[in-house]
């Protein structure tokens, strides 16, 4: 008896922890630097621990502010995974403005945009890290405050 009450308790443990993660297996946003995002300023994400073999959605996110003098931004995201090593370059464009000048996101200050990436297939305790930057004309991409990425479970 006693130890069905032990089981029935670890398995809602577990069944709760699994249902914070809210479908996510990492989102994190890095700083820029105040005077906008440079050229050469790549933002590294390590991959966390992979769980299980899988299919993982992947996203950007992006938040900046009114001063943000273009209708979108592109960004080139370089994926570098361990066993099997494998490279992976991705070009994104992230709208950020209508072709009237209008904010697709609703803020005051701040507009935060997130669009997909890709999905990656990620094994079981695969290492890695995801490297993200701008590829505008521009040296520095002034407004942007942070940029971030989501990756969600299979």
């Amino acid at each position: 008896m006693k130890g069905n009450r032990a089981l029935t308790l670890a398995a809602t443990a577990v069944m709760l922890l699994a249902a914070c993660t809210d479908g996510k297996l990492m989102h994190c946003y890095l700083p820029t630097d105040d005077e906008g995002w440079g050229r050469t300023d790549t933002l590294c994400f390590p991959l966390p621990d992979i769980p299980q073999t899988g299919e993982y959605p992947v996203s950007v996110g992006l938040r900046h502010g009114n001063r943000f003098p273009y209708t979108g931004l592109w960004v080139e995201a370089e994926t570098r995974l361990s066993h099997p090593t494998a490279v992976r370059r991705d070009t994104l464009y992230i709208p950020i403005t209508d072709t009237n000048g209008h904010p697709l996101q609703p803020g005051v200050s701040l507009h935060q945009h997130e669009v997909p990436l890709t999905t990656l297939h990620l094994q079981r305790g695969q290492k890695g890290n995801i490297r993200l930057h701008h590829i505008m004309m521009r040296e520095v991409v002034p407004a942007i405050s942070d940029v971030g990425l989501r990756i969600s479970l299979p």
